[in-house]
């Protein structure tokens, strides 16, 4: 079976609307540097994987995700999660080495929370993918 996580870390690291405001799109935990004080706090991305049970029939997986946002202040963690959003909301089939995603779709359109250690503001959303678990020419 093909894992598309990387590929959807790579699709938010690779898009405008969120390089203008991070280049910090980490894979599970916070990077290096990324979860720092009040008065420290920088934007920064942190997708988990939320896995999704492949069809038995059909080479297809309908794939989960939790992107969530941090920013410097709430309105700046929800502008990040927004720019996440239009990179990954109702984009249709793309093909990328022999990763097929079909569709993705920002399902629940974020919600604001806090880190309960550092108190950095947040917004969190979950992407549902329909990806290919088969090579695909």
């Amino acid at each position: 079976m093909i894992d598309a996580f990387g590929r959807i870390l790579d699709e938010l690291r690779d898009d405008a609307g969120v390089l203008a405001i991070t280049d910090r799109v980490r894979g599970h935990v916070p990077g290096p540097n990324d979860a720092k004080g009040a008065g420290e706090y920088v934007p920064f991305v942190v997708v988990i994987d939320m896995g999704g049970l492949p069809l038995t029939k059909t080479p297809v997986q309908f794939a989960r995700v939790t992107v969530r946002a941090y920013g410097v202040t709430p309105q700046g963690a929800k502008s990040l999660y927004v720019a996440c959003s239009n990179a990954l909301h109702d984009v249709g089939p793309r093909l990328d080495s022999s990763i097929g995603i079909y569709r993705s779709q920002d399902v629940t359109g974020g919600d604001e929370g806090a880190d309960p250690r550092t108190k950095q503001p947040y917004v969190e959303g979950v992407i549902d993918y329909i990806v290919a678990t088969a090579a695909v020419a």
